[in-house]
């Protein structure tokens, strides 16, 4: 055991043998970790998936050495004082950890995120189905609808920019031009353009 708080080497209870294998139980200092492991030592002992404490339960911890600070925090995860309150979930132990664990059941991070991306998912495709819609409703078999340019009661693309605000027909009001449009002064159309 590595006791990084009174800089100490603990050795087990059989003691250490020459050429022997030594392994650092992180959990035992790390309380998160950015990148976890697996272990493939293959021992009736081994924990499989190596993360911080914070990942495990009650259940993988028990027996095992752990720093001060590492305890302090998961005092402090059970009495469910504020931000360390995070689920164990199947790691950190041979998949005996569920009936130990003092994991949260009904809270699943992934479950949340994937729901959020599915509900982006499903607006997205609603906007793709209305721009589809208005530009189906501009044009014929192709060609743009023959009613004065565009077909009556289309939303055009200036007026879905908030360009016009959808009260406003092309040619102004009473079919009179209202003078030089913000798309003429700032040079996009070069004067050689009919608007």
């Amino acid at each position: 055991i590595f006791d990084t708080t009174s800089l100490s080497i603990l050795a087990g209870p059989h003691g250490l043998q020459p050429n022997q294998e030594l392994t650092f139980f992180y959990p035992s200092t790390e309380w998160d970790m950015a990148q976890g492991f697996s272990c493939f030592c293959g021992a009736d002992t081994c924990r499989g998936y190596i993360a911080g404490a914070k990942q495990m339960g009650v259940g993988a911890l028990q027996g095992v050495w752990l720093n001060a600070h590492i305890r302090g925090l998961l005092e402090e995860r059970e009495r469910g004082d504020g931000a360390v309150d995070i689920p164990a979930h199947h790691q950190n132990g041979n998949e005996k950890e569920d009936e130990n664990s003092n994991a949260k059941k009904e809270f699943d991070a992934m479950e949340t995120a994937l729901l959020a991306s599915l509900q982006q998912a499903e607006m997205l495709v609603e906007a793709a189905k209305h721009a589809l819609s208005t530009y189906v409703g501009q044009y014929e078999y192709g060609k743009l609808a023959q009613s004065g340019g565009l077909r009556e009661n289309v939303v055009g693309s200036r007026e879905l920019s908030g360009e016009m605000g959808g009260d406003t027909d092309q040619l102004g009001v009473a079919g009179k031009r209202r003078g030089v449009t913000s798309r003429e002064m700032s040079g996009e159309m070069g004067g050689d353009t009919v608007a």
